[in-house]
């Protein structure tokens, strides 16, 4: 990746970590100034815990989401292909000529 859009994709996500990690500040109900002024000298570890835990807790939940998005998006193009024709089942006549074939092919032993 070129130097340029790696620093950009990683400005960009620092940038979504602070929004996040103010908008869980704001809706755990943490003191104005840790939003307002960025200060956070005030809070126990428990409260900065809680704002860590529930960061993780949304990240997760965002690349489960991308991921059943992506699982969703290729059953759905196999079903297509399926139903357009390009796809040929796998009956039980084809398996049992590719495991005659498959022993034809085979030197016989010595008993």
């Amino acid at each position: 990746m070129p130097k340029g859009k790696r620093k950009s994709a990683l400005s960009n996500s620092k940038t979504w970590l602070q929004n996040l990690k103010y908008e869980v500040a704001n809706e755990l109900n943490l003191p104005r100034e840790v939003v307002e002024k960025d200060y956070w000298g005030n809070l126990t570890a428990a409260q900065c815990g809680a704002v860590g835990g529930h960061m993780v807790k949304r990240m997760i939940e965002a690349a489960e989401a991308a991921l059943a998005e992506q699982v969703a998006a290729s059953v759905k193009a196999g079903f297509r292909q399926g139903l357009s024709g390009d796809w040929v089942p796998n009956s039980t006549a084809n398996s049992t000529k590719a495991l005659k074939s498959n022993k034809e092919d085979q030197p016989k032993r010595d008993k």
